[in-house]
């Protein structure tokens, strides 16, 4: 049976156009980057990446600047479910957020939370999430941001 995965995958990428493989190729080096940022740095440096705290962009995109934000989405999305690690909500939020910021499209990713059950010795957990909306677009955690209170938004700009 995994023959006939990796056999499938590979002839599903050799139907892909150039561009697209690039794509690809591009998402696994914005994910590995990201991943490496959340797991190897303190969270105060990894934010640095995310944009300016508290600012929220609300710029409508062009055409060129959607065509590429949907360009982005598709090729992580495509990237993070194939990945020998889980590329979790924050990673992907990141990596999108730096490779929008290469191409100077505003975006803000938003870091939120949702109470989750509490514990048997009285204390309470929480579910955190984050997402990354670029003009009226959801790119990335859009699936899950509505049961999330937003807490902090990190925004990209350029003056």
């Amino acid at each position: 049976m995994t023959s006939q995965f990796s056999q499938s995958l590979i002839l599903r990428l050799w139907r892909l156009s150039f561009r697209q493989r690039c794509l690809l190729v591009v998402a696994l080096f914005f994910l590995s980057s990201a991943t490496l940022g959340v797991r190897l740095l303190p969270f105060r440096l990894m934010v640095v990446g995310l944009g300016e705290l508290g600012h929220d962009p609300q710029e409508p995109l062009n055409d060129k600047q959607l065509s590429v934000a949907r360009n982005m989405a598709w090729a992580l999305n495509a990237v993070a479910r194939r990945l020998p690690w889980m590329a979790t909500c924050l990673m992907q939020a990141l990596a999108c957020q730096l490779w929008l910021r290469w191409h100077k499209v505003p975006a803000t990713v938003y870091l939120g939370v949702a109470s989750g059950q509490p514990e048997a010795e009285g204390g309470g957990l929480f579910d955190a999430h984050a997402w990354l909306r670029c003009g009226d677009h959801i790119l990335t955690g859009g699936q899950e941001m509505n049961r999330f209170k937003p807490i902090a938004c990190f925004g990209s700009h350029w003056d």
